[in-house]
């Protein structure tokens, strides 16, 4: 099968949000080699600002799946986070 080269930007600002970064990559690296990540950087919310700072980061992976299995494959672990999409730029 064919590897491909693809770019994830993380987000979380509830709860332990160092944990959540970590518990997100854990779960990547399930079905991808992670290559290199970036630093980690608090930022403002943007949108919907009545909300606690993000904590952000860049990961590099390679991973076999197609587009389409990766995006429901990160979408999984959003779900399993907790991730409601109750309206846009909510926290998460």
């Amino acid at each position: 099968m064919k590897e491909n080269k693809v770019y994830i930007g993380l987000g979380t600002n509830l709860g332990n949000r160092s944990k959540n970064l970590d518990s997100a990559i854990k779960e990547i690296e399930e079905f991808s080699k992670i290559i290199k990540k970036s630093s980690v950087y608090e930022t403002e919310p943007v949108g919907y600002k009545d909300q606690e700072l993000f904590l952000n980061m860049v990961i590099e992976i390679i991973t076999e799946l197609s587009p389409v299995e990766l995006i429901i494959n990160l979408k999984e672990i959003e779900h399993k986070m907790g991730r409601k999409k109750e309206f846009l730029n909510r926290p998460r």
